[in-house]
């Protein structure tokens, strides 16, 4: 249970299930649980390792007929697939080899929630990382009415975390968005105390982008500090690359030019290391472009 225990630990007993339930006949629970490990993969496995894995266990669930599971980890696939770069349109839209372009029909007309959800949550995700915040808060948004009724306790703590995270990103916060953020930062300050493997390095991450907006440098320093060493002590890749960058930003846009490319070519390092190349790539245009009025120094990770 990732209330409990770190989340490292949970994949050799869902292994263990999905073994079990397959001897068992339970083919259902088996498929359940290669599903949980397909999405539990994402955040601390490398991009090529997490679409193995989901290619392996699709091949399996389409032995077995599966064909309603297949679908719920088709988002996560495409997702991979964008930001390893292997997509063929815009890395912000959930379309491509994996996922058809009339989905979102199809799955609205059988009135699959769940799945609208998650797609909606990865659209999210997607339009978050290659800098669309306004789209990734519309899918927010949608996502929200998720989080009272989660599907799984790890869906949870996802949607949460990434809908503080785009509010924060939003600018201007209004009413509403404090509430938001308000709401994620009490939660995981709940959670971080049954757990601080699992949540504590998010919860920092989140207060370090509220000291950023409320320009409190010396806060906002000290907590993605924080963040950055928990993230990478705890085996989160994206959340360690992500929490680099948003620093590298928040410091650039200060005019710390040193220190800001010392967290962005971290960021690039980690993402390139986690076989993010598309993601890569796309902070490394938008920073060190070369319309920049200043020369970014070698991206060396520190």
């Amino acid at each position: 249970c990732i209330w409990r225990k770190p989340v490292l630990l949970i994949f050799d007993p869902i292994k263990k299930a999905h073994r079990v339930a397959l001897e068992t006949g339970d083919i259902d629970f088996a498929m359940l649980n290669a599903n949980i490990y397909c999405w539990e993969s994402f955040d601390i496995s490398t991009l090529p390792k997490v679409e193995k894995i989901i290619s392996g266990f699709s091949s399996r669930m389409d032995a077995y007929g599966q064909e309603s599971v297949i679908m719920m980890i088709k988002p996560l696939w495409q997702t991979v697939q964008n930001l390893s770069g292997r997509s063929h349109g815009d890395v912000k839209v959930l379309t491509g080899d994996i996922m058809e372009q009339d989905y979102m029909i199809q799955y609205a007309r059988e009135n699959n929630k769940k799945l609208l959800i998650w797609c909606h949550f990865y659209r999210l995700l997607l339009a978050y990382l290659f800098g669309d915040m306004e789209s990734a808060e519309v899918h927010a948004n949608v996502c929200r009415v998720a989080e009272n009724n989660p599907f799984g306790s790890s869906d949870h703590v996802l949607l949460m975390f990434y809908d503080g995270l785009v509010t924060l990103a939003q600018g201007k916060l209004n009413r509403q968005r404090q509430k938001t953020i308000a709401h994620c930062i009490k939660t995981f300050k709940t959670w971080s105390k049954q757990c601080p493997e699992n949540f504590l390095g998010k919860l920092y991450f989140l207060e370090a982008e509220q000291a950023a907006a409320a320009d409190d440098h010396e806060r906002a320093h000290s907590k993605y500090t924080a963040a950055i060493s928990l993230s990478r002590e705890g085996g989160y890749i994206l959340q360690h690359a992500l929490a680099n960058e948003r620093a590298g930003k928040y410091f650039l846009k200060r005019g710390e030019k040193d220190l800001a490319y010392s967290y962005l070519n971290e960021a690039m390092a980690v993402y390139e290391k986690w076989g993010g190349k598309a993601k890569s790539e796309h902070l490394r245009n938008e920073v060190f472009r070369p319309s920049s009025s200043t020369t970014a120094p070698s991206s060396t990770p520190r």
